[in-house]
């Protein structure tokens, strides 16, 4: 009677710190799902359950569907999850406190992942072993199209600018000689004048974009 009212209240416990930990995830931004050591889906959040159901609609798979029980390795690339853990263990028996790893995939249907990696350890015999695994996903598609835009954007500024300015002191170190015609020198400052303006209008068009996507955010 003594074991089982101890082991009532250690499951009450556990049900209590698993409603705490619920609770806690259901209010991050990110998708949070905990697996155990075998990959096997013990928790997740309704980001975590939302990203998933975005997955199995766009990347033409049906066994992408989150739940608890599932096999993470079945929903995310298997050989990436599994070298971050193999990346895990050898951090933790080399003494490191609550390691982690970091990586982006790709989904079938194109989408770029973030996938982070927290271990979970569990001390045997006073050495650490890796007794599971949080993972924290972020759907960064739009932030890397966006960010590849910036630097189009931003290259082709600065190498159409360097032409213009390579044109404008040519210009000008012609200008400074004294044996060139009066319409030669008409032509040059026009040249100058055209450079000036097409380079106001491409870094107003730049600013004007930028401010646009400033907003969009």
């Amino acid at each position: 009677q003594a074991m089982d009212e101890r082991v009532k209240e250690a499951s009450a416990r556990g049900q209590a710190e698993r409603n705490q930990l619920a609770a806690l995830m259901a209010e991050l931004q990110q998708a949070v799902v905990v697996c155990n050591r075998e990959g096997q889906v013990l928790l997740f959040n309704q980001k975590a359950r939302m990203q998933f159901r975005t997955l199995a609609a766009g990347g033409h798979g049906s066994g992408r569907w989150l739940g608890v029980g599932r096999s993470i390795f079945a929903l995310l690339d298997a050989d990436r999850v599994a070298y971050a853990l193999r990346e895990l263990e050898v951090r933790l028996e080399r003494g490191a406190s609550n390691p982690s790893s970091t990586f982006v995939m790709t989904t079938v249907g194109g989408q770029l992942l973030r996938v982070h990696v927290g271990s979970i350890a569990a001390s045997e015999d006073g050495a650490s072993q890796l007794d599971g695994f949080v993972l924290l996903m972020e759907n960064i598609t739009r932030e890397y199209r966006e960010q590849a835009e910036h630097d189009a954007l931003l290259n082709g500024l600065t190498e159409r600018g360097r032409a213009s300015l390579a044109n404008i002191r040519t210009a000008v170190l012609t200008l400074q000689r004294t044996d060139i015609e009066e319409d030669t020198r008409v032509r040059l400052r026009a040249t100058i004048a055209s450079e000036v303006a097409d380079m106001q209008a491409r870094m107003t068009e730049a600013a004007q974009r930028a401010n646009t996507e400033l907003v969009k955010r």
